[in-house]
């Protein structure tokens, strides 16, 4: 039998964590099973019968004992003699199963607290493991001293960070895909400036007023206002780089008109010439260069930031981190909670995606290691029935390892269903809309999809929509 999967989820400001400990293919659960679950005091267990299920009965409560009952092996599956046992202690989580020799200490990461006798929701369902829900909580140092990193790196990070990135004397923005250099400049950029947060653009067309009706006319007839950065500058914003096109390498990226979308081919208006910037290395496709006001030169290249990579500034994945990034802000500026996600081509919508928290920490576990042997247990001269017996008999410790992530919903638009949930998302007002490339809204789900990879079936799913995960980065 391989080791338990150890899976929580602990939500910051809840301080409660949903936990599950899921099994292999090779353990096999009696019809009567029961938990228990010890508070972490010797004298004062607490006992608790696992709640019925569908498919079982509950055996009548029994008293907390220290170890697990042996029970005779079989060759083809493990089976338990229905007393499995749940050890709450403060800075770790024990399990041992009844007919099994082994027991499992989860210890829990640094800075993670539990709070014994707080265990609640003890049941065992076949397929998902023991899942329960507990208590945890921050030392009040370890928890001041993230809020203020966080206060610190969250509280314009789509700014602070990538700005002391692009001005580092060594950056170069590179492909996302193959490391392609697509910008070098000399000594870093000279100016970079973030733009303002939210759909400014749409705006900008109306921050004038004018009182004379000459001089409104005379505003009518001039050119749209484009920021056109000089050659060492760089504008920042939520999804995009905005540089000069000849700070570009030369040679690096190559230009590919883009097709009309559906909205643009029943258009009687001309569309606008649009082209897409491609890496000649991997055909990627890393940014557009609009032209808007029909002018010959075009000067202004907009990178698209989950497409590029900095050299000072890495990222394990830049389209993931993007993303959540973008939706941290808004969430913190104007209390944003649902998104459409769609294409810039035929502007469709690929993904629908709703917030549910900032604060969630993905709790898992990592590969054991031995720290001693079980009393009782015989270990005999032979150097592999030694090994043998230290694996079927250790106390294993497993350490806990922390990944802050964006807990999220979400639901494909490509079934009827996730089209009509669209078109009523269309018309609410509060709704974001992000548009990415085709590619990056595919990879965008699938990355959603494998975030829920390791959690049971029944954390996999809510309400109509499958629950993802984002890893967020804020060091």
């Amino acid at each position: 039998m391989g080791d338990p999967v150890f899976y929580g989820e602990f939500r910051k400001q809840l301080k409660a964590a949903q936990i599950s400990v899921m099994f292999g293919s090779m353990l096999t659960f009696p019809n009567n099973r029961n938990l228990k679950e010890d508070g972490g005091s010797p004298g004062n267990p607490l006992t608790r019968p696992a709640p019925l299920h569908k498919h079982s009965s509950a055996a009548p409560p029994h008293e907390a004992s220290g170890e697990p009952h042996d029970a005779p092996r079989e060759r083809d599956s493990e089976k338990l003699d229905g007393k499995c046992g749940i050890e709450i202690n403060p800075h770790s989580i024990r399990l041992f199963l009844g007919g099994l020799s082994t027991a499992w200490t989860y210890i829990l990461p640094a800075g993670i607290r539990a709070l014994p006798g707080t265990c609640s929701g003890l049941e065992m369902i076949q397929g998902d493991g023991i899942q329960m829900r507990i208590q945890l909580e921050m030392p009040e140092e370890c928890e001041a001293a993230e809020s203020r990193e966080r206060m610190e790196s969250t509280g314009n990070e789509t700014g602070d960070q990538i700005l002391r990135a692009l001005t580092h004397p060594d950056c170069e923005v590179m492909c996302a895909r193959c490391d392609a250099v697509l910008i070098s400049p000399s000594g870093g950029f000279q100016k970079v400036l973030p733009l303002p947060e939210g759909d400014w653009t749409d705006l900008a067309g109306d921050m004038w007023c004018c009182k004379s009706k000459v001089i409104a006319e005379k505003r009518g007839k001039m050119a749209s206002l484009h920021l056109s950065p000089d050659q060492g500058s760089v504008l920042v914003d939520d999804l995009h780089f905005i540089v000069h096109s000849a700070s570009l390498r030369k040679g690096s990226v190559a230009m590919e008109k883009k097709k009309p979308g559906r909205h643009r081919q029943t258009s009687q208006l001309p569309a606008p010439k649009s082209f897409c910037v491609i890496c000649q290395r991997c055909k990627c496709i890393v940014g557009s260069i609009d032209n808007q006001d029909g002018s010959s030169q075009l000067e202004t290249t907009k990178l698209y930031r989950y497409a590029a990579r900095i050299s000072c500034y890495s990222r394990s994945n830049p389209l993931e981190q993007t993303f959540s990034s973008l939706l941290v802000t808004q969430f913190k500026h104007q209390m944003t909670f649902k998104y459409i996600v769609e294409d810039d081509e035929e502007h469709r919508p690929r993904l629908l995606v709703w917030l549910l928290g900032i604060d969630t920490q993905l709790l898992h576990s990592g590969a054991p290691s031995f720290n001693r042997t079980l009393p009782g247990s015989y270990c005999s001269a032979s150097h592999s029935v030694c090994r043998d017996a230290a694996q079927r008999d250790a106390e294993r410790e497993v350490k806990m390892e922390s990944q802050r992530v964006i807990k999220v919903l979400y639901q494909t638009c490509n079934c009827e269903a996730g089209q009509r949930l669209a078109e009523e998302w269309n018309r609410d007002l509060m709704v974001h809309g992000v548009t990415l490339t085709t590619d990056a809204c595919l990879e965008l789900g699938l990355i959603l999809a494998r975030s829920t990879l390791n959690a049971p079936p029944t954390m996999r799913h809510r309400n109509g929509f499958k629950v993802g995960s984002l890893k967020f980065e804020d060091r």
